[in-house]
């Protein structure tokens, strides 16, 4: 896999996209395709930017197959929450990470273990 390591810190989520970007158009997804999964990981880092104390944030990227994965990991903790859109403002983030790839993973980081990982799959063809 492609590792590639970000400070934890808004100003890092562009760079974060091109590299993204990088790697699907590597991998042949298509304008499209690549663009829904940038999206999905800018959305997953921005989040432990937002909501854990994390200094770093980690992308593993690799292909299997037809499918590009990557994986998110930072330093912190995860909070189970899928709000109800309808009557929340915010925290779609879960969901839209999910409505723009083919799978999703969340390993939860714990108070005893922190350290949570979003794994993203997104495939040329569904």
């Amino acid at each position: 896999p492609v590792i590639k390591r970000f400070p934890a810190h808004p100003s890092a989520l562009g760079e974060i996209r091109r590299f993204v970007r990088s790697q699907a158009k590597d991998a042949a997804l298509g304008e499209e395709r690549a663009e829904e999964l940038t999206l999905a990981v800018s959305e997953a880092c921005a989040n432990a930017i937002r909501h854990t104390n994390t200094n770093e944030i980690r992308l593993a990227c690799q292909r299997d197959g037809d499918c590009v994965v990557i994986e998110i990991e930072d330093q912190g903790v995860f909070v189970n929450h899928l709000p109800v859109p309808e009557l929340e403002p915010g925290g779609r983030g879960i969901l839209l990470m999910a409505a723009f790839v083919d799978e999703i993973a969340i390993s939860e980081g714990t108070p005893d273990n922190p350290g949570t990982r979003v794994r993203l799959v997104k495939c040329r063809r569904n």
